[in-house]
This record gives C-alpha cells, sequence and structure tokens, in this order.
C-alpha cells in the first residue's frame, strides 16, 4: 500500500552511497497488469512473473547491489535495494546480457546509484513484458519512483513487515483501483465509471426516507459500499442474495461460502460479520432493565440472532434477577451437529455465581426441526430439577430452529 505524497529524493544526497533504500515504482495510470491478490496473498500472471524475474536477475547487472524483501502486487511493486561499496568510484552503465555472466565482462565491481538501478528495472521489465504483446495497449511504468532511506535497523524490520504484509491491505491500498475498468484485459482506460454517481443517488435516498421499502439487494448494495472501494456493488449485492436468499442467509453464512461470490474479499467478510455483531449487540442492549418473563419477543429476537444458522447446536443460559431483569448471558455448551451434551451441575454453579434468581436455557437446532427430542425433554427436567434444589427457577427453555421457536414454558412443559 503507498499513500498520495511528494517524491523525497534528497536534494544534494548521493544515492550511489552504501544502504538499504526502500523504493516503490508504480504502473502507469494504476492498470494491474501483475496478477491478483487472492485470500491477502499475491497471485503472479505471466507479466508479474517476468517482473520478478528481472527484480531477481538485478544483482547481476549491477554488481556493487544486493536485493532485500521484495512484493509485487496487481499494479505496482515494493522492494528494498542495498548498495554496497565499490572498489572503484565510477559510474557506469553494464551492457544489458543476458547469456554472457556478468562477473565475465566486467570484474571489478561499478557504482550505480538507486535511480539508475530502478530505470534498468523498469527498462528490462517493459522490453520483456511489451515482447509478450502483438496488439493493444503497451506496458508502461510511471516515469518517478518513491523511495525512503533506511537509517537504522529499526526502521529495516518495520519496512520488511511493511512489505511482506502488503497483500493484507490490499483492500485499503490507494493504488487498487478495484474497477473492471482499470484493468489489462480492457487495454484501455476509460471514463470515469457510472458507478459512482449512483452510489451517492442511494446514499442521499438514504438519508431522506431510511430503507422503508428498499428491496433486500438495495440495502446490501450500500451497506457493501462502506467496505468495497471503487466498485459497482449492485451486483455483488445481487449476487449474494440469489445465492443465499435473505439478507439474514448472507449474514450466517460461512466465511467460505462467501468468499465464493466474486468481489468478496476477506475485508468485505469481516465487514459482514461486524455487521452481525452489532446488530446482536443491540438486541441484546435492549435486553437489560426489562421484565424478560413479560417480553418473550425480546427474548426470542435475541436467540434467533445468536443461533440462527449457527452449524452446531449451541447452550446459551440466560441469568435473571428477582425481578426477572437480566444479569448476564453465557454460551454454556457449543456441541456437535446433531445434539448439545449439558451438564445441569456446571447450569446450577453458573447461576449460584450470578447470584440468580432464575434462568432461561436456549439452544438451536441447526437441521431447522422445531419439535424437541427426547434428550431435550430429559434434559430440561435434570436441568430443572437440578436448579429447584438451590431455590432457582427455570423459567424456560427456547429451541431456536427454521424459521421460529418452540417454547416449553408455553407449550406447558415446564
Amino acid at each position: 500500500m503507498i499513500r498520495n505524497r511528494k517524491l523525497n529524493r534528497l536534494t544534494g544526497f548521493d544515492y550511489s552511497n552504501e544502504g538499504y533504500y526502500f523504493v516503490t515504482i508504480c504502473v502507469k495510470d494504476k492498470i494491474e497488469w501483475f496478477g491478483e491478490i487472492k485470500d491477502g496473498k499475491m497471485i503472479l500472471n505471466k507479466f508479474g512473473e517476468i517482473v520478478l524475474r528481472c527484480w531477481d536477475d538485478l544483482c547481476n547487472h549491477y554488481t556493487n547491489t544486493k536485493l532485500d524483501e521484495f512484493m509485487i502486487m496487481p499494479n505496482h511493486l515494493h522492494g528494498i535495494i542495498v548498495i554496497e561499496s565499490c572498489s572503484r568510484e565510477r559510474f557506469e552503465t553494464v551492457p544489458y546480457q543476458e547469456t554472457v555472466p556478468y562477473q565475465e565482462t566486467v570484474p571489478y565491481k561499478t557504482k550505480h546509484g538507486v535511480s539508475e538501478i530502478v530505470r534498468g528495472l523498469k527498462t528490462f521489465s517493459s522490453r520483456r513484458i511489451n515482447e509478450t504483446i502483438s496488439d493493444g495497449i503497451k506496458f508502461q511504468w510511471k516515469k518517478s519512483f518513491y523511495d525512503h532511506i533506511i537509517r537504522n535497523e529499526q526502521d529495516l524490520i518495520r519496512v520488511r513487515e511493511y512489505i511482506i504484509n502488503n497483500p493484507l491491505k490490499w483492500e485499503e491500498d490507494t493504488e487498487n483501483i478495484n474497477n473492471p475498468y482499470g484493468t489489462v484485459s480492457n487495454r484501455s482506460i476509460q471514463k470515469k465509471p457510472t458507478y459512482t454517481g449512483h452510489r451517492q443517488r442511494i446514499k442521499d435516498k438514504y438519508k431522506k426516507s431510511g430503507i422503508s421499502g428498499w428491496l433486500d439487494y438495495e440495502i446490501l448494495e450500500l451497506a457493501l459500499s462502506y467496505a468495497i472501494a471503487r466498485k459497482d456493488t449492485k451486483p455483488i449485492a445481487k449476487e449474494l442474495i440469489t445465492r443465499f436468499k435473505t439478507i439474514n442467509g448472507i449474514l450466517d453464512a460461512e466465511k467460505e461460502e462467501l468468499k465464493s461470490v466474486s468481489g468478496i474479499s476477506e475485508h468485505t467478510v469481516l465487514f459482514l460479520r461486524l455487521l452481525k455483531d452489532i446488530a446482536i449487540l443491540y438486541l441484546e442492549n435492549g435486553l437489560h432493565k426489562k421484565d424478560l418473563l413479560s417480553s418473550p419477543d425480546l427474548v426470542y429476537n435475541y436467540l434467533k440472532a445468536c443461533l440462527k444458522g449457527c452449524k452446531d447446536e449451541e447452550f446459551k443460559t440466560i441469568f435473571l434477577n428477582t425481578r426477572n431483569q437480566l444479569i448476564a448471558i453465557e454460551t454454556l455448551q457449543t456441541g456437535t451437529v446433531n445434539r448439545s451434551v449439558i451438564y445441569p451441575r456446571k447450569i446450577v454453579e453458573r447461576a449460584l455465581y450470578h447470584h440468580a434468581a432464575s434462568i432461561i436455557i436456549a439452544h438451536n437446532h441447526p437441521a431447522g426441526t422445531l419439535n424437541p427430542s427426547q434428550d431435550d425433554c430429559s434434559t430440561t427436567k435434570a436441568i430443572k430439577d437440578a436448579l429447584k434444589t438451590v431455590e432457582i427457577r427455570l423459567l424456560d427453555h427456547i429451541i431456536i430452529g427454521g424459521n421460529g421457536y418452540f417454547s416449553f414454558q408455553i407449550k406447558g412443559l415446564i
């Protein structure tokens, strides 16, 4: 990732001096020539492989040079060039000869500066890339490059980490145009995408009237615009709705399921998970200072948000005071996809710890069935009997499944 900044070549500084130099070299017009980022890793295409070979080959052309950490991104590269001391203080450009070893033609180290080395990399790589292109747009680097003089060990460690972790930050990279108008396949940079105006219009629509009456994909399109920069989120939103049917289905989906949709990255998956967690926190906060025995819908909505869509059975316990108000909520057990193994002793211990007067227990049926199993009924009775010995009431056992819930209390089973 690079940031917009002025070129910082120091006036009067000799960039052929010994030292470590961090350079960033960008492609003209931000076209993504070199490959793509997948799962936080850079996948090089044939053009990226050419640049990699040219970088590795620099030491054969500039013998006072060593190469340190290096990373090719879709449309730029980062690298550390190490300039070593030279036995002869003479500037000399070594002819480009792939078949003749450099050591045989020039037996001594010559002095080359960072700008000369970068210029050589640009020349060698551009030539090789363009030799593979028969027609259409030709590859070009930006004329300038960015540099930073590494002055101490701590700075070197920091820069190395920055380079290594660069693919993980691609979503927020200022060089990431992240839209189909800036790719090599288009062979040109086209006019400003039409969706940029649409994105502002949908935000204005939300500011004016909220989301009342909106279709699910429109709500999702707006939300995704805050996670996906410079890309049309409408087709992504529609594809998600087609695949997972509802916004709930999207928020409940597994990470790998989401990432199988074109345009959904690790960063976007994290954003969607955050949306769900915020919604659950909002519902949980709504339980405080309420008589939950007389507000079953509040409890159900919260439990539905927590448990619906879970692949494994989870067992939650809601601890209440003498006014049936919330003290705490805990997940006490995560079982297999078939059943939860709940120990009444553990429930009693946690209830006493919270000084609870009563509790509500709940678990989900991943298969979607609502009716309690024989194990559910026997477990409920065992927990109720164990709580009774310490004068704590079991108010309800709620099962979340399918599109609804089953309440032991409503069915008169407690």
